[in-house]
């Protein structure tokens, strides 16, 4: 799948406790495609969030050619991820309630007609855009602590 990460917004809802929990959110990203000038998403495995958790830093192979985009975050924060296909046709919003665990899809489809991006229900999903939200949700995950969190479908 060709998705790249576009942009992100941090929206800050009322402040909560004092001692709020930190979130980080970690998207991993090829780093060098070769026709593309775009770094392109991949997905998480479990042994690439050990490298996180792990005293001792891990040492990256010459076939490793993956970097993680961090996002940090506080518990009363909510995030959007903005994710686009490379031919520009779908756009993927990710809202993520931090503070209720919980996550909101939406995808936008480019008109030509109107020159902008329009929702889509869940009912006119085409086979290749369901693909794009279960790639987009498996190349990321939340750490708070030493707690990591994953979106398996």
């Amino acid at each position: 799948m060709d998705i790249y990460f576009f942009d992100f917004i941090v929206h800050a809802k009322e402040r909560g406790k004092k001692c709020e929990n930190t979130y980080q959110i970690l998207i991993k990203e090829r780093s060098n495609p070769f026709f593309k000038s775009w770094r392109t998403i991949m997905p998480v495995r479990f042994c690439d969030s050990l490298q996180f958790i792990s005293p001792e830093p891990t040492r990256r192979t010459e076939k490793d050619c993956s970097e993680y985009r961090t996002i940090t975050c506080y518990e009363h924060e909510e995030l959007i991820l903005l994710f686009k296909t490379m031919d520009q046709r779908t756009m993927v919003a990710v809202f993520l309630h931090l503070s209720t665990n919980t996550i909101d899809i939406f995808l936008h489809r480019w008109s030509d007609l109107d020159q902008k991006y329009l929702r889509i229900s869940a009912d006119h999903l085409t086979a290749a855009e369901e693909r794009s939200v279960q790639h987009i949700l498996r190349s990321f995950y939340i750490r708070s602590g030493k707690q990591i969190s994953y979106f398996l479908l």
